[in-house]
């Protein structure tokens, strides 16, 4: 991952917008610009120039909302007014219409590749996916249950089974067997055991 790439994605992740938006807005910009943040177009056939790492053309550098930004040719080569102004362009990064390389489909070549950036992004700044968080929260909660089970063997059996199935599906799962050691170690407790099962058999 690149300089640019990566202050690209914190200054962009840091707005909050997720990562799907993220990537598709980074595969953009390899393809308008190679994801470099200084580069400048030659001239388009209307006599224009693209700025910048997602390549604003220069056509809208007299418009009212680039001249209240302070939106030009200089500020454009600096990443942070870059992304102001693309976003301002795609409407919140709604509307992707206004880069021709989403308009032709070409920026589809570089989501790959933005996708690993992200995901290198997320790993420099010590980020987990839903999946490890679950995992990790379903180990703690087994781990605090454990010093007050009796059964410790037993609890951790689940640990990974928590990782798999979640915690509220390993709550039910606790609250069955916690039920069935109140009630089969009584001896009335065991008669209704066998009863039921003797109930399942018969249906």
């Amino acid at each position: 991952m690149t300089p640019d790439v990566k202050e690209f994605l914190t200054l962009f992740l840091g707005t909050g917008y997720d990562d799907a938006t993220a990537v598709r807005a980074l595969a953009i910009g390899y393809a308008e610009s190679g994801a470099r943040a200084t580069i400048v177009s030659r001239p388009n056939t209307n006599g224009t120039r693209d700025y910048g790492f997602l390549q604003i053309n220069s056509v809208h550098f007299s418009e009212q909302k680039f001249r209240e930004q302070g939106w030009n040719a200089q500020t454009m080569l600096k990443l942070g007014p870059n992304i102001d102004a693309g976003r301002y362009l795609s409407d919140g990064w709604k509307n992707w219409r206004p880069w021709s390389t989403f308009n032709s489909g070409s920026y589809s070549k570089h989501v790959a590749q933005a996708k690993r950036d992200v995901a290198e992004w997320h790993s420099e700044k010590g980020g987990t996916n839903p999946v490890s968080a679950i995992s990790s929260v379903a180990g703690d909660t087994v781990g605090a249950l454990g010093k007050l089970n009796p059964l410790p063997a037993l609890i951790g059996w689940l640990n990974p089974l928590a990782a798999t199935i979640g915690i509220a599906t390993l709550g039910m799962v606790l609250l069955g067997v916690g039920v069935w050691l109140v009630v089969g170690s009584t001896t009335a407790g065991q008669t209704v055991l066998k009863g039921a099962a003797k109930a399942a058999k018969a249906v």
